[in-house]
């Protein structure tokens, strides 16, 4: 196993056909009694059809990683529902996040303001900032709404 830094750690596989496959790691989790390793291929047929390749997961005392086929399909079951569950817990938390932040400026929103609002009893040292841009709809009916993007950017 190679790996290989770029913009996401990689590693390149060589499969049963004896073919090499460049993948990226998604993740290491724990299922059962074992972690295992979850990999987006980044080429072929396999990253065509957006597959996920799971491998149990060793790591050797001097600190080599091993990949081991799953044999079983109870524990192929086991490690596919447990990655399931952690994709659907990172789409939960990405939807939370844009629920709350604008997307283009990553600035609290006001449904960030009002849940904060809602929690909060104690306001004693918190301040409330909010701005106002000149010629904003002027910007964006008269130059289009990329311009008006741009505009709040600057």
């Amino acid at each position: 196993m190679e790996n290989n830094n770029q913009e996401y750690n990689t590693v390149t596989l060589m499969l049963d056909d004896n073919t090499e496959c460049e993948c990226a790691i998604i993740r290491i989790f724990p299922a059962g009694d074992n972690d295992y390793i979850a990999l987006l291929p980044l080429e072929g047929e396999a990253a065509d059809n957006d597959e996920v390749y799971l491998y149990r997961y060793k790591v050797e005392g001097d600190n080599e990683p091993i990949l081991e086929n799953i044999e079983s399909d109870e524990e192929y079951e086991l490690v596919s529902e447990a990655f399931e569950k952690i994709k659907e817990g990172q789409k939960a938390d990405f939807y939370k996040e844009m629920a709350v932040t604008d997307t283009m400026t990553g600035v609290y929103n006001r449904s960030a303001f009002e849940e904060w609002e809602y929690e909060t009893s104690d306001y004693e040292g918190y301040s409330i900032a909010t701005f106002d841009l000149n010629n904003l709809k002027w910007c964006n009916d008269n130059l289009g709404h990329a311009a008006g993007d741009a505009y709040i950017q600057a």
